[in-house]
């Protein structure tokens, strides 16, 4: 046994790590740990790179020489993982930059290490730096091989999810998912499985948002049947995956399989103590209690998703506006209008956000006023709130304008407006589940 391998099996039998944590660290399976334990087998340079990057104790266990030649080897967009979750420090971004500094601008490897570098920092939300790297790149997208060329739209995607262009993000996606049959096996290399997840993962949210729906489904539930997906073996990759399905389901009424998953991911989040993680499946269980039009269980756990969000995320804006919703529709008044102007309180300037509760309070006039004449409030969602949201993708908001307006025009006897409005309802559930990838021009 190599004298690494043999410190890496001390290490981990010192901590009492299971054989599973490290192999999930170092990307193998826990039968070769076992194997190498058994004296049948040794680690690659690369893993044990990832296992001293696991245990933090790198200098110790391999030469500044042995960590270079690991980080070429590794250097296929499963470093930025490791570092992201072992190396706080931000040392294999110092790394990187010296491995970039080495190589002539235009070699395969210099641009392979600015790509991890690029990805790094959009990986750590430090946006703008990403971004600026990634112009840099798009001037040698034409010199790239096809592997690099497939790194660059997958950060590509990443920078445009992060910007909330979801529909460039997408697109970027689609490329790199075509550029993946060409680099696999491409001078002795191959994708990593765990990228082939995280594409798709991207591709689902990009879908979700989006509202392809039945898309969103497809491509989450490929990363299933990927090879080293375990179900016993649950990651933050898995978590997200689960949550997305789940918000998925529950928006194609198929409420029970969005359950399960929920439930599934309510254990896996307070295991992890995280508020955020909490906090969105609370708010999916909310969503999904709200489409069963059980408001007394969804208004519970739409609080709780408050209580875990700070204001001005993304989850605390959709918690409370699903909350007003939810009052609303169960006809709670007087609640519901307190709690319309603490989110005005909180959201009136947003340049995103405000339309939505400005909407949302006259709906609530419409719905308190039912068999009333309510033409500026009608007006107002026609020419003002639908547009709006329809720009935003959010056609589910949509077609709960128009059958709030269908109701309220039915009511005060207005058959014809009333049917034109249904109708509208219709076309637009239709278009949230007929929408085809396959239609976006790349």
């Amino acid at each position: 046994m190599q004298i690494e391998d043999r410190k890496i099996i001390g290490l981990r039998k010192d901590r009492k790590i299971s054989q599973a944590k490290l192999a999930n660290a170092m990307f193998i399976s826990p039968g070769k740990i076992s194997r190498v334990e058994r004296g049948k087998g040794q680690f690659t340079p690369e893993e044990r790179k990832l296992a001293a990057a696991f245990f933090g104790v790198e200098g110790a266990l391999m030469s500044e020489q042995e960590l270079i030649a690991a980080d070429v080897s590794i250097s296929d967009m499963r470093i930025h993982t490791i570092f992201r979750e072992f190396d706080k420090a931000g040392a294999i971004r110092d790394r990187l930059a010296k491995m970039v500094d080495l190589e002539p601008c235009n070699s395969e490897r210099s641009m392979l290490f600015r790509l991890n570098e690029a990805h790094y920092l959009l990986s750590s939300d430090n946006i703008d730096e990403g971004e600026e790297k990634m112009d840099f790149l798009h001037g040698l997208l034409d010199s790239m091989n096809y592997r690099n060329q497939y790194f660059y739209y997958f950060n590509m995607g990443i920078l445009h999810i992060k910007r909330t262009r979801h529909e460039e993000g997408l697109k970027a996606c689609i490329k790199a998912l075509y550029l993946i049959d060409k680099i696999d096996n491409h001078d002795g290399f191959q994708l990593h499985k765990s990228e082939k997840q995280r594409l798709h993962c991207n591709i689902g949210s990009c879908c979700i948002y989006l509202q392809y729906i039945n898309h969103a489904v497809l491509y989450l539930t490929k990363i299933r049947g990927l090879d080293d997906y375990n179900e016993e073996r649950r990651t933050i990759l898995d978590f997200h995956v689960d949550v997305m399905l789940a918000q998925s389901y529950i928006k194609s009424d198929a409420l029970y399989e969005a359950k399960r998953l929920l439930d599934r991911c309510h254990v896996w989040a307070l295991g992890d103590e995280d508020n955020t993680y909490i906090g969105w499946v609370e708010f999916c269980y909310g969503a999904l209690y709200m489409g069963a039009k059980d408001w007394d269980k969804a208004l519970p756990h739409l609080n709780k998703a408050i209580e875990c969000s700070k204001e001005g995320t993304e989850l605390h804006f959709s918690a409370l506006k699903h909350k007003v919703k939810c009052l609303t529709d169960s006809r709670t008044f007087p609640e519901a209008g307190d709690e319309l102007d603490e989110a005005i309180a909180i959201y009136g300037t947003h340049d995103v956000y405000s339309t939505y509760f400005v909407s949302l309070g006259h709906c609530l006039t419409i719905s308190r006023r039912m068999s009333c004449s309510n033409p500026e409030e009608v007006e107002y969602l026609e020419k003002v709130a639908i547009p709006y949201f329809e720009e935003k993708h959010d056609y589910l908001d949509v077609k709960d304008c128009y059958e709030l307006m269908e109701a309220h025009l039915e009511k005060i006897g207005n058959g014809r407006e009333s049917y034109r409005m249904g109708q509208e309802a219709r076309d637009i559930y239709k278009r949230c589940f007929a929408s085809n990838i396959g239609g976006i021009q790349l």
